[in-house]
């Protein structure tokens, strides 16, 4: 028996409808990955920009809570000064209060020998 061989011969119609096929699916392919770069590219960028977002905000805040922190501080700072000034301020009002002329002429300085423990003079 004799064996027969089928061969395929394209035609060169063929063999270039083949070729702009297998071209034009490469293509797709390129720009299907290209697009799927640019998609990762621009899911950084998003993701960039809320890390940065973030970023900015804790500063704001920290920046914000030391603010608010040297305020206290600085109110802490006035209100000790005005803890330390209140008293002096008011001996000094009571000192020129009891300051007086006695009947006698001579001068009187009883807040100053109690607060100072200064000897009184006859």
């Amino acid at each position: 028996m004799a064996t027969s061989y089928i061969w395929n011969v394209r035609s060169p119609a063929s063999a270039a409808a083949t070729t702009v096929a297998v071209t034009a699916a490469t293509v797709a392919l390129t720009i299907a990955a290209t697009a799927t770069v640019a998609t990762v590219a621009a899911t950084i960028a998003v993701i960039t920009a809320i890390v940065a977002t973030a970023a900015a905000a804790a500063t704001t805040t920290v920046a914000a809570t030391a603010a608010a922190a040297a305020t206290a501080a600085t109110a802490a700072a006035a209100a000790a000064a005005a803890t330390v000034a209140a008293p002096a301020t008011f001996c000094e009002f009571a000192l020129a209060k009891q300051i007086s002329l006695q009947s006698s002429g001579s001068l009187v300085l009883q807040w100053a020998e109690e607060l100072f423990m200064i000897p009184s003079t006859p």
